[in-house]
C-alpha cells in the first residue's frame, strides 16, 4: 500500500484486548530453514518478461563479516523475531526494504497487540487486505470525509479475521455501509458507530442484525435517527451482545426497552440522556435483564424514585449505576443501597434531592462501594 493510498498511524493496545496465538512464518517459495538471497526493489532498472533479473546483495559489501554470518543469512522466522522488537513505524521501513524483509516483516507476530488508526484520503481496494494479511484485527478509520463509496472499496472482499471496527463520527456513512459490513465482517465483535448521524432503522434491520452473530459491542451513541424499530431488531438477530451505548439517542423510548429486556446476555447498557426514557422503561428493562452488571441512566430527567424501586428488585447484578441528574431523593437511594450490596460505582452527581440522610444509608449499606460521585449535590453538608 504506497503512502498516496493512505496514511495509517498503527499505534500499540495492551495485549489483553487482542487474542494471543502463536503464529508463524509461511515461507511461499522460500524452504523454511534455508538461508537465502536478499532480493531488492529496484523499479528504475528495467526488467523483461522473458528474463526477469534478480538483484542480490553480493558478499563483497559486507566486507567486515565472514561468509554466511551477515543479515541476509538469518532465517525469516529470525528475522521476524528482531522486527517484532522495533516499533511501529520502523517495522514499516524494515517492510520496505526488499522483498525477503516484507515477507518477515508482515508475519503475524510482529503485529500482534496493533491497532491500525486510518486516515484514508482516496478509496484503497489493497488496504485492508494488507492488514489482514498482517494479522490486525482492530482498525480505526478516523476521517470526517469518508463516504459509503470508500467503504465500499475498503471492504470489497470477506474479512473473517478483523474483529474490531472503529467509525465513529464518520458522518457521511449511511445505511449502505452497514450493508457492507453484514456482508463481509461476518466475525466483527466491536462495532462503533458512534456520531455517524446519517445511520437509521433502515440500515439497523433484521438482516443487518442477522449477519453479524458475533457482535458483542455496538456503539451508536447520537445516532439521533435510531429508534424503538432499531432496537426490536438487534434484540431479534445481536443474540451474543453484551453491552450497548445507545447515549443521547434521543428517540429511543420506553417502548423500546421492552425490546432489550428479553437480551439475556445483556450486561452494559447506556442510556445516559435519552430524554424519553421514564420509570415505566425502567419496568420493562428490569423484567428480564438481569444480567446487567452496568447501567447509565444519567440526565433522563424523567428517571425517579419509582424507577430506584424496579431496579432494586430486578437488577440484582449491578456493580456499577450512573443516576447524575435523576430525580431521585432520599428515599430512592435507600432503596438501592439496602438491596444491591455488590454495587462498587454510584454516580449520583447533581441530583439536587440528595441529603445527608440519604449519604448516611449508603454508607451503611453499601460496603463494597470503591467510587462515588456527589458534584452537585447542593443538600449535602
Amino acid at each position: 500500500v504506497s503512502m498516496e493510498e493512505a496514511s495509517f498511524l498503527l499505534t500499540e493496545i495492551p495485549g489483553g484486548f487482542i487474542s494471543h496465538r502463536p503464529h508463524t512464518i509461511t515461507g511461499g517459495h522460500h524452504h523454511r530453514y534455508a538461508p537465502y538471497s536478499v532480493v531488492l526493489h529496484q523499479p528504475h532498472l528495467q526488467q523483461t518478461a522473458a528474463s526477469p533479473t534478480i538483484y542480490t546483495i553480493p558478499s563483497h559489501h559486507f566486507p567486515h563479516q565472514e561468509e554466511g554470518t551477515h543479515i541476509g543469512h538469518l532465517y525469516p522466522e529470525i528475522l521476524a523475531m528482531i522486527f517484532a522488537k522495533l516499533n511501529v513505524k520502523d517495522r514499516g521501513r524494515a517492510a520496505q526494504v526488499c522483498t525477503v524483509w516484507r515477507d518477515a516483516a508482515y508475519a503475524k507476530s510482529c503485529w500482534r497487540g496493533v491497532e491500525a488508526s486510518l486516515h484514508l484520503r482516496r478509496p484503497s481496494p489493497t488496504l485492508f487486505g494488507s492488514l489482514v494479511k498482517r494479522g490486525i484485527k482492530r482498525v480505526q478509520v478516523g476521517c470526517y470525509n469518508i463516504t459509503d463509496m470508500a467503504i465500499g472499496h475498503a471492504f470489497a472482499a470477506d474479512f473473517p479475521n478483523l474483529k474490531v471496527l472503529n467509525l465513529s463520527l464518520c458522518k457521511q456513512v449511511t445505511d449502505s455501509s452497514l450493508g457492507r459490513i453484514t456482508q463481509h465482517l461476518k466475525n466483527i465483535e466491536v462495532l462503533e458507530l458512534g456520531g455517524c448521524s446519517n445511520i437509521t432503522n433502515t440500515g439497523l434491520s433484521k438482516e443487518t442484525a442477522d449477519g453479524t452473530p458475533a457482535l458483542e459491542y455496538l456503539g451508536l451513541q447520537d445516532c439521533q435517527r435510531l429508534s424503538d424499530e432499531a432496537l426490536r431488531h438487534i434484540a431479534q438477530g445481536l443474540t451474543s451482545l453484551r453491552s450497548i451505548n445507545l447515549s443521547f439517542c434521543v428517540s429511543v423510548t420506553d417502548s423500546g426497552l421492552k425490546h432489550l429486556a428479553r437480551m439475556s446476555r445483556l450486561e452494559e447498557l447506556n442510556l445516559r440522556a435519552c430524554d424519553n426514557i421514564s420509570d415505566i422503561g425502567m419496568a420493562y428493562l428490569t423484567e428480564g435483564c438481569n444480567s446487567i452488571s452496568t447501567l447509565d441512566v444519567s440526565f433522563c430527567d424523567k428517571v425517579a424514585d419509582q424507577a430506584m424501586v424496579h431496579i432494586s428488585q430486578g437488577l440484582f447484578q449491578l456493580r456499577s449505576l450512573s443516576l447524575s441528574a435523576c430525580q431521585i431523593t432520599d428515599e430512592g437511594l435507600s432503596r438501592i443501597a439496602k438491596s444491591l450490596h455488590d454495587l462498587e460505582t454510584l454516580n449520583i452527581g447533581q441530583c439536587s434531592r440528595i441529603t445527608d440522610r440519604g449519604l448516611e444509608i449508603v454508607a451503611a449499606e453499601l460496603i463494597n462501594l470503591r467510587a462515588i460521585d456527589l458534584y452537585g449535590c447542593t443538600r449535602l453538608t
